[in-house]
C-alpha cells in the first residue's frame, strides 16, 4: 500500500486472533487494508477494526472504492475545504486533488 511499516496495538491484535473468519485469508487482508485506510496513523487501533462479521460482509469490496468513500466522507464534513480535509486526511493538497480527480468526485449542492 506504499506506506511505511505500522504496528497494531495489543488489544487490536487480541480482536484479530479471536474473530472468526468464516472465508478465507482475503477476509484477515481487507481488514488490515481497511483499518490502515482508516485509520491513517502510524498504528491500527482497535476504533480501526470492524466489531462484527456484518462490517465485513457489508464493506465495500475495492480498496479503491474505500478510499473513495471515505475522501468523501472526510469533504463534506469540512464543506468541501480542500486544505483542512488533506489535514484531516494527514495528505497533501495536490495528492487530495489527485484523487479528487481519480475518482470524480463532485460537490452536491
Amino acid at each position: 500500500m506504499s506506506r511505511d511499516m505500522i504496528t497494531i496495538e495489543p488489544a487490536a491484535l487480541k480482536h484479530l486472533e479471536q474473530f472468526e473468519f468464516p472465508g478465507n485469508v482475503r477476509e484477515l487482508e481487507n481488514m488490515i487494508e481497511r483499518a490502515i485506510v482508516i485509520g491513517n496513523g502510524k498504528e491500527i487501533k482497535l476504533r480501526d477494526l470492524p466489531m462484527g462479521k456484518e462490517a465485513i460482509n457489508n464493506s465495500v469490496e475495492s480498496l479503491d472504492e474505500l478510499e473513495k468513500r471515505h475522501i468523501e466522507l472526510i469533504l463534506v464534513k469540512y464543506g468541501w475545504n480542500v486544505s483542512r480535509s488533506a489535514k484531516a486526511l494527514k495528505v497533501d493538497r495536490v495528492t487530495l486533488y489527485n484523487k479528487i480527480r481519480k475518482y470524480d468526485l463532485k460537490q452536491k449542492e
